[in-house]
């Protein structure tokens, strides 16, 4: 055996280890700029979604004002409830005669469709499952209902 044989041995097992860190390494680069490129755009996203959430809520607070609205209903008739559903509105009531309540969602932009809280509140009163009770508080400093 040559006394270079086994210096060689290590070279070319030293070479054959640095080219397999040199892959990994690579690899390992690839996969963290794909990560950082993934993560990017998924805040990107997160923050689409979530300017287009705030958009909408604010169009829910205002739309008493939108001419669509005051086509239909009185602003002062309307109360905002925001869940389930957005408004409550006692149509007539600025004139002292309720002449029916309105339970109003409110959709803008291109998802219209009814969550599933939504299509509960509407079954319920489609089914006439609507009821109006009083509940009486006693008051603690004397112990009566309060009226």
């Amino acid at each position: 055996m040559s006394p270079d044989l086994p210096l060689l041995i290590v070279s070319v097992l030293a070479t054959a280890l640095l080219v397999a860190l040199v892959s990994v390494w690579r690899r390992y680069a690839e996969f963290r700029a794909d990560h950082d490129r993934r993560l990017k755009q998924a805040r990107g996203e997160s923050v689409r979604l979530s300017r287009s959430a705030l958009l909408g809520n604010a169009v829910e607070q205002i739309v008493p004002i939108a001419p669509a609205f005051c086509d239909r209903f009185s602003p002062s008739d309307a109360r905002f409830l925001g869940s389930p559903v957005d408004y409550v509105i006692f149509d007539g009531l600025h004139r002292g005669q309720v002449d029916r309540v309105v339970f109003l969602e409110v959709k803008s932009g291109a998802r219209a469709s009814l969550n599933r809280n939504e299509r509960e509140v509407r079954r319920a009163i489609d089914e006439r499952r609507v009821e109006f009770e009083v509940l009486a508080l006693a008051s603690p400093a004397r112990g009566r209902a309060l009226e």
